[in-house]
Parts: C-alpha cells; sequence; structure tokens
C-alpha cells in the first residue's frame, strides 16, 4: 500500500514509519526535516495551499497524520498549536474526501 505519514520525523511519526517500511509498504514521509528512510516532502504544514497540493498530487492509499503540538509550544505558539492540532486533521479530512 502507499502511504503518507504527516510528522515523520516525531515522536510517534518516525516509528510508524519505520513500522510501515519493515512491512514492505511503499511511504512517503512529510516533515520539516528530511527522514533517510524514505522518500520524502519537506515542507510546512501551515502552509495550506501546499498541504492540499500535495495530497492532489498523488494517489495516496493511507495517510496517516501524526503532527501534533505539544504543551511547552502550544503556551508559546498558540495560534500555531490551534492550527495544528485542530484546524489540519479537518482540512486533511475534506480535501481527501475532494480526491
Amino acid at each position: 500500500m502507499k502511504f503518507l505519514v504527516l510528522g515523520a520525523t516525531g515522536m510517534a511519526g518516525h516509528m510508524i514509519t519505520l513500522y510501515l517500511l519493515e512491512q514492505g509498504h511503499d511511504v512517503t514521509a512529510f516533515s520539516t526535516s528530511p527522514f533517510r528512510y524514505c522518500k520524502n516532502i519537506i515542507g510546512d504544514a501551515t502552509n495550506k495551499e501546499f498541504v492540499i497540493s500535495m495530497l492532489r498530487d498523488e494517489n495516496y492509499d493511507i495517510v496517516i497524520n501524526c503532527i501534533g503540538v505539544l504543551n511547552q509550544v502550544c503556551d508559546e505558539e498558540p495560534s500555531e498549536a490551534v492550527y495544528l492540532n485542530s484546524y489540519l486533521p479537518h482540512l486533511l479530512r475534506d480535501t481527501l474526501r475532494q480526491t
């Protein structure tokens, strides 16, 4: 199967990505920094247009969202935290429903 893992270099994302690769899946990692074990898309998840085009440009079987902002960043950057933790999942759902 063809997977896109968002937040592939984070705590959960890197473990999920490695597991999927071990199982023989075709995995693309999306993150702000490279993931050396598979194909990469380097980008900023707060860039709505970029995220939408990324999802529409490829035909992924499954998209896994591992992007999340934890407590300290929530306090320091509340608008980014709200976007990534709340708005982004809805954007992903709405965009993927249209593909």
